[in-house]
């Protein structure tokens, strides 16, 4: 993002760190959970977007969470 707007990484950072703490979010997925809650956004329809149908069978090469499903089951 911060190449996208011609800004430095740490400028980026600096101003998404001071949005979280001035709406009381405690990191960048609160933002999410709030827009799924208050109806602003809706998960897409099964088989769209990510998550197990979209994901890749595992190759068998390395483990963890990047390779295959990971840890938590997702990509």
């Amino acid at each position: 993002m911060a190449g996208t707007l011609g800004l430095s990484e740490t400028t980026v950072k600096s101003h998404v760190s001071s949005a979280l703490t001035g709406l009381r979010l405690r990191d960048r997925v609160q933002p999410v959970v709030r827009a799924y809650r208050n109806g602003a956004v809706s998960p897409p329809p099964p088989g769209e977007g990510r998550g197990p149908t979209s994901c890749p069978e595992p190759s068998g090469r390395g483990t963890g969470p990047r390779h295959g499903r990971g840890a938590i089951g997702l990509c």
